[in-house]
């Protein structure tokens, strides 16, 4: 054999050889993601409930957006109280306001998630349209119902490192207000709603889990 053809044919070696483990990890990597489900089973007040694994257009009609947006997870759909705070303008821009009756505007979104309280109306017509989980106001603390959500969504670790900050975040800030004033001082956290005055402990959030 001529020796010069021995470093060409060499090369040719190496080169297939990187070629052949390529397609090889490429071919991995595509039968791992087919084997990854497309739905989760979650278990909702009401019992299981068949979500997508990865949703994509989320319909939000209650408070809750704030907790799907913290997830990064993007959403179509909003309440009004959610659509008009100030604080989500940006994030929510492209996000059409929508309720428990505008079920036309709900089609047309084309959800694979709707999340709502449990006094929502026409629930059973919102299954129709797309998957539907319901929460009672008030049966956990914020906290708890923002893992619940991460839970939904297919977030559980993301919600729960969100949750492990907050509480350090709210910590130190609670400790440097109370630099500030003294330990002593006693606070509370007053609304006045609909004629009616509420006051609030640790776990509404008001920001009572900082000075409390």
């Amino acid at each position: 054999m001529n020796k010069r053809l021995i470093p060409f044919l060499l090369f040719i070696s190496l080169a297939l050889s990187a070629c052949s483990s390529q397609t090889t990890q490429t071919e991995k990597n595509a039968a791992k993601a087919e084997n990854k489900p497309t739905t989760i089973t979650y278990q909702s007040e009401n019992g299981p409930v068949e979500v997508p694994a990865n949703p994509q257009r989320v319909v939000v009609l209650s408070s809750f957006a704030g907790n799907v947006m913290a997830l990064k997870v993007n959403l179509v759909g909003v309440d009004s109280w959610s659509k008009m705070n100030p604080r989500f303008e940006t994030t929510l821009k492209a996000a059409q306001e929508v309720s428990d009756e505008s079920l036309e505007k709900l089609i047309e979104l084309k959800p694979d998630l709707i999340i709502g309280l449990s006094s929502v109306k026409n629930v059973d017509k919102l299954k129709q349209i797309a998957p539907t989980v319901t929460y009672t106001y008030g049966k956990v603390d914020y906290l708890t119902q923002h893992l619940e959500i991460g839970k939904l969504l297919n977030k559980e670790k993301e919600a729960q490192a969100w949750i492990t900050d907050f509480k350090n975040r709210a910590q130190k800030a609670g400790e440097n207000i109370k630099t500030k004033i003294g330990a002593d001082k006693t606070i509370s956290v007053v609304e006045n709603f609909d004629k009616q005055l509420y006051v609030f402990g640790n776990n509404w959030g008001r920001g009572t889990e900082i000075l409390y």
